[in-house]
């Protein structure tokens, strides 16, 4: 095997050693030896099949002989991005609604991608990761986190989407739009009005991804806007914008039946969002890492696909049956208290089978943590609950003790630094518990570990 590895890369540096890359069009095109960038990209384009038809197929593409003006892109990078997956070409080419220089986030793009259908979840990173070995993402110098793409693959990005995708950076961009534009986004530096975005949003009406990177300090002038989004672009799946004074989401929210993302840059608190989110049964991802959401409103539960809530203070993941809830912030007034306590309240938890909470300020627990709603739970882990009295899923729910138990399907049980948990009422722990694990866990304790093996009980200060 180590011996194939080692020809394998020695046949591909001997072959990309005599490999050219024409430079203009036609017989007299000239020809130099690869630079690093283009080398790189070529290089991704072979490698991925080792085969000489191959390689004599990228040799013999009709691609080399094009005259640069007419891509305005070098026939190597039109080539590499020909020879991608058809998924992949979909994620790259609908980063050409970002501006050069612009930073990524992995996790960023990986929802967007998600969000418009063009991979599954659990195959968005590897998607990018791939991208990034084939040259066509770099990670942004001074960032250990962020990428860039270099211009001249953002130039292929936008060539190779420029009917779908389109960047309005300047007033006269706007007579450019083009009829089949699917997604589009604006970045003017506030050089455009609210008159001319909602005059955008009437005229292409099948948008499926608008990223409004404007700022309005007027709400009356920008609330229109945002109204007329959620009005006007029935199809849209990908919603970002900014604001700065907007304080409150419109009822008309519900009419976007196939939004998947709603992305909010900028800083505000709501008290809550608008009843109508709960029809949006489609939405995955709501970031907002600036925003405060004071509580959700009825229904919100409902949601049955969101998977991810980013917003200041708070964080919900959701990765297929589990679940992880987390707060970070260490506010303990009695604000604090109740808003974390109605934010759990209305949370999904739909076929949860894994549970973890951190951080947890509450006193007491939602009245869905219980065995009868969360009928196929496996594991709960809670961490660093330190407000919490009473776990009330271990309330007896009928008078006959074995009944009870025969509700139950958890196995495993972590609760670590919840130091007021009484467990005073307990009569014992589920029969169906394989693994306990406890540290700083609360009091009243010594009377339910009959027949349950406990792995570690400590109730002093640990570390897991």
């Amino acid at each position: 095997m180590v011996g194939a590895a080692v020809n394998h890369d020695h046949e591909i540096r001997r072959r990309m050693q005599r490999w050219p890359v024409a430079v203009g069009g036609g017989e007299a095109a000239a020809v130099r030896p690869c630079d690093a960038g283009t080398a790189h990209q070529i290089g991704s384009a072979l490698e991925c099949n080792l085969s000489v038809e191959h390689w004599e197929d990228i040799l013999r593409s009709e691609l080399w002989k094009l005259e640069q003006e007419e891509t305005d892109i070098l026939p190597a990078l039109r080539l590499s991005y020909v020879y991608l997956p058809r998924h992949m070409k979909r994620c790259f080419s609908i980063c050409a609604l970002y501006p050069k220089d612009h930073k990524f986030d992995k996790e960023f793009l990986a929802d967007i991608w998600v969000a418009q259908g063009y991979v599954e979840a659990e195959d968005a990173s590897s998607c990018f990761n791939d991208l990034v070995n084939r040259s066509f993402f770099q990670k942004a110098a001074g960032y250990s986190d962020m990428y860039v793409i270099h211009d001249l693959i953002h130039d292929t990005a936008q060539l190779v989407s420029k009917d779908e995708c389109f960047i309005i950076q300047h007033v006269s961009d706007l007579a450019k739009i083009p009829s089949k534009v699917r997604h589009l986004s604006i970045f003017t530096k506030g050089n455009i009005s609210c008159t001319e975005i909602v005059t955008i949003c009437t005229q292409n009406k099948k948008l499926r991804s608008l990223i409004c990177n404007e700022s309005y300090r007027s709400i009356k002038q920008f609330a229109p806007v945002i109204d007329c989004w959620f009005k006007e672009l029935p199809s849209i799946r990908v919603l970002i914008f900014k604001f700065s004074t907007v304080r409150k989401l419109p009822e008309s929210i519900g009419n976007s039946k196939h939004l998947r993302y709603l992305g909010l840059l900028g800083s505000s608190t709501f008290e809550t969002l608008p009843s109508s989110v709960s029809c949006l049964y489609h939405v995955q991802t709501i970031n907002a890492k600036g925003c405060v959401f004071k509580r959700y409103p009825q229904g919100f539960s409902d949601l049955i696909s969101l998977n991810k809530i980013e917003s200041k203070g708070f964080q919900f993941n959701k990765v297929k049956d589990k679940q992880f809830l987390e707060w970070s912030t260490t506010e303990i007034a009695d604000e604090q208290l109740q808003m974390t306590e109605e934010q759990i309240e209305l949370l999904p938890h739909w076929n949860l089978e894994h549970l973890i909470i951190k951080n947890y300020l509450g006193q007491s627990c939602p009245s869905w943590l219980q065995p009868d709603c969360l009928k196929v739970l496996t594991s709960l882990e809670l961490y660093g609950c330190r407000n919490i009295q009473s776990l009330s899923f271990f309330d007896p729910l009928f008078s006959d003790l074995e009944e009870s138990n025969s509700i139950y399907h958890l196995e495993v049980l972590d609760v670590h630094q919840c130091p007021n948990i009484d467990w005073q009422g307990l009569v014992a722990l589920p029969s169906s518990l394989r693994r306990v694990t406890l540290g700083n866990f609360g009091h009243s304790t010594d009377h339910f570990f009959i027949g349950i093996d406990v792995q570690a009980i400590n109730n002093d200060e640990r570390s897991r």
